[in-house]
């Protein structure tokens, strides 16, 4: 079975990655919106592209380097739903494989708590000369999500889910189903994102962000793995 993970809203408790060097820079993520359309608007380009350029103009604003410590301050007191961590650590096998595709940093996905038990983390680079970061590298659009999925699934007949939590996963959601997989939408209610996504027929499942024994996804899954088996 291979389960495969949106990061940010999915995993963890906000939509927006909670940067902690933007605190000590005086700023937010959603004070940064702003400056991330306007960026969007005046280069023409792509939202993740635009959030990370801003995130890194930010910290050259404030005089800080940026280097490992600065861009991933943070990941350890990254925020998972409820039993996020005990759900990796039941569904663990041979037989199960966990992916996370995410738009944020590949990087920081790794540093924090959950990667111990994931097959691989896809996501945004960036470029390295010696200790300090100098650019993008690679970034995972949202149509980027699929063509990943796509070489992570490819030649299998193993069950496939997809869990994602808004419109930047319509493409790896509208892909998954049209393998036969499975998708699951987390939200607390029917989110108009929800609305949008059901009525193109490519969700699934609404569950909850509750991974804990006894949740919805955690039977769900476990529902799942008895078949597989």
């Amino acid at each position: 079975m291979i389960l495969i993970y949106d990061f940010d809203g999915t995993l963890t408790t906000n939509p927006l990655p909670e940067f902690e060097i933007l605190k000590d820079c005086g700023c937010s993520t959603e004070e940064l919106l702003p400056k991330i359309k306007k960026l969007k608007e005046d280069r023409k380009i792509n939202f993740v592209e635009a959030y990370i350029t801003s995130y890194i103009e930010v910290i050259k604003e404030n005089n800080l380097k940026l280097n490992e410590y600065n861009l991933f301050k943070g990941y350890d007191k990254v925020k998972f739903n409820k039993g996020v961590l005990d759900y990796f650590n039941h569904f663990q096998s041979n037989d199960i494989k966990h992916y996370v595709v995410t738009s944020g940093f590949k990087d920081y996905v790794e540093k924090t708590k959950i990667n111990p038990f994931l097959t691989k983390v896809y996501g945004t680079t960036l470029k390295k000369d010696n200790d300090e970061y100098i650019g993008i590298n690679t970034i995972v659009t949202d149509d980027a999500k699929a063509e990943i999925i796509s070489q992570i699934v490819k030649s299998t007949n193993e069950i496939i889910v997809y869990f994602g939590d808004g419109l930047s996963d319509k493409a790896a959601f509208k892909y998954v189903h049209s393998l036969g997989g499975k998708t699951i939408f987390i939200a607390k209610t029917k989110t108009k994102e929800y609305v949008e996504l059901n009525n193109l027929g490519i969700i699934d499942h609404l569950f909850e962000p509750d991974f804990s024994e006894n949740s919805a996804i955690y039977k769900y899954v476990q529902t799942l793995n008895e078949r597989s088996e």
